[in-house]
């Protein structure tokens, strides 16, 4: 008789949402102990889950003394942003696994980061640049409307807003500087477009792409990009493929990844 047996880890999940579903539902079949930080009361996965801890996935000293208090194996997350580079800070101050490199994973999620490395590295992007709190601080010869504004450090599309002119700043620019705790958030030029999304898996520095999509999304006044579907197989890969592919390699390349699963969106 032939038995199905794993080694089963004690694991810290940060995100109870539906995005991490999956991933906590396969964690609790295959008998793994799942330790659950989110800050909601009775998050969709928290029925997956051994233990579950209100804490924010942004809180990194909450989540380090969890994973001590608890001997965890390692910290995961999926579906997620942010959370990656606050795992990551929390895995090296106690010497846990994890993905990759918390310098790696904070130029992956912030946004004044990654534009730096584009700069950098000559890959294209659209004029940009940083908006203090308050529009004295702001050099208005440099502005280009319609421009999107963004946090440096949010997710989901969270205080990401078209402006279509001045008058409509400083509105705008509250509202985004209410999902951040930086001083400055980004402002890009706005680019009509559509988006698509490559997935794909690096293997010793060697980009392997397996899958383009048309990423769907709908407007609802000044909040845009805000994700409905993916449709496969991309209408623009037959025509841009080797473009799709020579970007992608360059992304990997300037922002130096070395193993692990990627995800791009680029506008068309």
């Amino acid at each position: 008789m032939k038995t199905d047996c794993h080694p089963t880890y004690k694991l810290i999940v940060l995100g109870g949402g539906n995005c991490q579903v999956a991933l906590l539902r396969y964690l609790h079949e295959q008998k793994h102990q799942v330790i659950l930080i989110d800050y909601l009361l009775d998050p969709p996965g928290k029925k997956y889950a051994n233990i579950h801890k209100m804490i924010s996935t942004f809180d990194i000293r909450g989540i380090a003394a969890v994973a001590k208090e608890y001997k965890v194996d390692a910290i995961i997350t999926a579906g997620t942003d942010q959370p990656v580079y606050l795992g990551a800070c929390a895995s090296e101050m106690l010497d846990l696994p994890y993905y990759i490199s918390s310098a790696l994973a904070y130029s992956l999620t912030h946004k004044k980061k990654m534009k730096s490395i584009f700069a950098q590295n000559n890959i294209p992007t659209v004029s940009f640049g940083y908006l203090k709190q308050t529009l004295r601080d702001v050099d208005m010869a440099t502005l280009k409307f319609p421009m999107v504004i963004k946090p440096y450090d949010s997710q989901g599309q969270r205080g990401v807003l078209k402006v279509n002119q001045l008058s409509d700043l400083a509105d705008a620019m509250k509202e985004s500087f209410s999902f951040t705790k930086e001083s400055e958030i980004l402002w890009e030029s706005y680019y009509p477009n559509e988006e698509i999304t490559v997935s794909g898996w690096v293997v010793e520095g060697k980009t392997h792409i397996l899958s383009v999509t048309d990423r769907v999304t709908f407007d609802t006044g000044p909040h845009i990009g805000i994700c409905a579907a993916h449709h496969y197989p991309s209408k623009y890969y037959s025509h841009h493929k080797d473009r799709i592919i020579q970007m992608t390699e360059d992304l990997v390349k300037a922002f130096q990844i070395e193993k692990g699963p990627i995800y791009f969106q680029m506008l068309v």
